[in-house]
């Protein structure tokens, strides 16, 4: 699995706050996550693979689509921070989430036209994901958002020992 896979997911986070985001909130993931809908923008770190934290500016845009039964988001990153967009790209992705009698899944595909499906499980303040590596360990995700703040964490977890972070980041909403 390469890097961008794991920041391009961890990219396509999403969250909310209890009020929303409880199980009985609905049974589309547009009413589930209805307060991520809009255009979002801040800045975050991730460790490169020599271990150095690499910052960048994040704009994440999340639409309802098909009446409220998919969302879709479009997350991009540049560098160096404070560029904006007309830093160096550093990473793209997309993503598509549905839901099924199993609950909400996030379909991720990175620039690079790599995709997985991954499992998003609800709770008070947002929500966690993984990304199984088979043998290797797996990746947790957590986000947590509010009215005016998404945060969102990723950290490796090899199979013995503890999970390592290796990505933050920090948005708001940008204003209409």
């Amino acid at each position: 699995m390469t890097k961008s896979i794991i920041l391009g997911a961890a990219i396509l986070g999403l969250a909310t706050t209890a009020p929303v985001l409880s199980q009985q909130a609905g049974p589309t993931p547009g009413e589930a996550l209805n307060l991520l809908v809009g255009e979002w923008s801040g800045t975050g770190w991730a460790l490169d693979r020599e271990g150095q934290e690499q910052t960048f500016d994040v704009f994440e845009t999340v639409r309802v689509a098909a009446g409220g039964h998919a969302v879709y988001m479009i997350g991009e990153g540049f560098s160096p921070t404070g560029a904006g967009r007309n830093g160096r790209s550093t990473h793209a992705a997309a993503g598509l989430v549905t839901a099924s009698e199993q609950g909400l899944s996030m379909r991720a595909v990175t620039h690079e036209g790599q995709m997985q499906d991954v499992p998003l499980v609800l709770n008070e303040t947002g929500f966690t994901w993984q990304i199984d590596l088979g043998p290797g360990g797996h990746i947790a995700y957590s986000a947590t958002v509010t009215a005016d703040r998404w945060e969102e964490t990723g950290a490796f977890c090899p199979p013995a020992g503890e999970c390592r972070q290796f990505l933050f980041m920090q948005l708001q909403p940008i204003a209409d």
